[in-house]
């Protein structure tokens, strides 16, 4: 609720009747320019890296919506743990130790869990720049 910038709230347009007789309505609904800061929309785009917060809103809509949670983020995370365990089933060449995984930072936990349920361990490695 805190996270979205003023200027980030969008209004709708109410779906209008075309006046037509005995045919029904047809309705449209668009969604009206926004102007929002420059400088406000980089601070929301920064909260939006911060893990923590990513969580805190995964949580939100997994209470709030679970339904539309479920859709758009906990199917995936199984769609994607599958594919990625199923990849080290599949590939011939058994010389392939480790495997790296590029996902949006909402699906982490989700992939994280699934492949711990697979018998997948999490590997870290040091940044050699913070050596």
């Amino acid at each position: 609720e805190g996270l979205l910038p003023e200027g980030m709230k969008e209004s709708l347009k109410q779906p209008s009747s075309n006046g037509g007789g005995g045919g029904g309505s047809s309705s449209s609904m668009s969604v009206q320019d926004v102007a929002v800061d420059k400088r406000e929309f980089q601070t929301f785009v920064e909260t939006m890296k911060a893990k923590e917060n990513v969580k805190m809103i995964m949580r939100g809509l997994q209470s709030t919506a679970p339904e539309i949670y479920e859709a758009m983020v906990a199917e995936r995370d199984i769609y994607m743990g599958r594919g990625l365990d199923e990849m080290g089933v599949n590939i011939k060449d058994k010389s392939v130790e480790n495997t790296v995984a590029v996902m949006g930072m909402a699906h982490v936990d989700g992939v994280e869990r699934y492949l711990a349920s697979k018998g997948w361990k999490e590997m870290t490695y040091p940044c050699p720049v913070m050596r």
